[in-house]
């Protein structure tokens, strides 16, 4: 389990030490990141050959597209949307 977040200049933070600023813009920065996922999963499949392996890219991408940004952030780093609740910060984001 992560316990930790390392900014992007490598510093170490420990998750319950990050500020609610910080937390909320981790999390907006990974929510991000849920419309990047989808749209390299439409643009990968475009290039895909044989049947399996454009039923997984579309099943993939179905699943993406039916996650709100919350699920898609639990699963990437879910020690960050446990202290966002923990601190009840979650209609800060949503």
């Amino acid at each position: 389990m992560k316990r930790t977040w390392t900014t992007k200049d490598g510093r170490k933070i420990k998750i319950k030490e990050l500020s609610n600023t910080h937390l909320i813009n981790i999390y907006k920065m990974l929510a991000r990141k849920h419309d990047k996922a989808i749209d390299a999963a439409c643009h990968f499949l475009a290039y895909l050959t044989g049947e399996m392996a454009i039923d997984c890219m579309e099943n993939t991408l179905y699943n993406l597209e039916e996650i709100d940004d919350w699920e898609f952030v639990e699963t990437l780093c879910p020690e960050i949307t446990r202290e966002i609740e923990l601190r009840k910060l979650v209609e800060e984001i949503r």
